[in-house]
């Protein structure tokens, strides 16, 4: 079928079509993925059913049910900027990937962790500012994209990052977190 995916939700193989817009995620797994959903571009929503012990959303963007771990941000999501909430302390690996809206990311200083490819194939994104400077940030070069400048503080990892994969950086020293 043109237009899908095979993905995974733990041990189940499922068939998730681009053409969706949103998905209602009833009782689960603990382990869905955000690799689930990477290739749902039409993707505008993620509803979580309000029994679920594992997963939350706010705002249409999947969350673990303690929204410590930000799962997957939808692909056809319209918001042009991005803050990651406050309570985030992870960015999850593929979890934005394909957000064909995004330009601006914002990500707080109580974020410790940003995963593999989280930003891959954000072809839009023209900035991501990363406000912990000793944020562990994946090696991939395609955690962030190309097109990204990165904001962030001197010797910090966003810096680091930049530095390595011969992204524009732009320092914030001197600016308040």
């Amino acid at each position: 079928m043109k237009g899908t995916k095979n993905c995974s939700f733990g041990n189940l193989l499922c068939n998730i079509s681009c053409v969706f817009e949103n998905i209602l995620l009833f009782y689960l797994t603990e382990n869905l993925l955000s690799e689930v959903f990477c290739y749902c571009q039409s993707l505008t929503e993620i509803i979580v059913a309000s029994d679920n012990a594992y997963y939350t959303s706010i705002d249409g963007v999947l969350y673990s049910e303690d929204e410590t771990l930000l799962i997957c941000y939808p692909a056809g999501k319209a918001n042009t900027t991005f803050v990651v909430p406050d309570n985030v302390n992870k960015v999850n690996s593929s979890s934005f990937n394909s957000a064909k809206y995004l330009t601006n990311v914002i990500i707080p200083s109580n974020v410790k962790e940003i995963g593999y490819d989280a930003f891959n194939a954000c072809d839009s994104l023209t900035s991501i500012t990363i406000l912990n400077p000793a944020c562990e940030i994946s090696a991939s070069g395609y955690t962030i994209p190309n097109s990204a400048t990165v904001y962030g503080y001197e010797n910090s990892t966003a810096q680091e990052y930049a530095e390595r994969h011969g992204r524009t950086f732009v320092s914030l020293d001197g600016e308040n977190p």
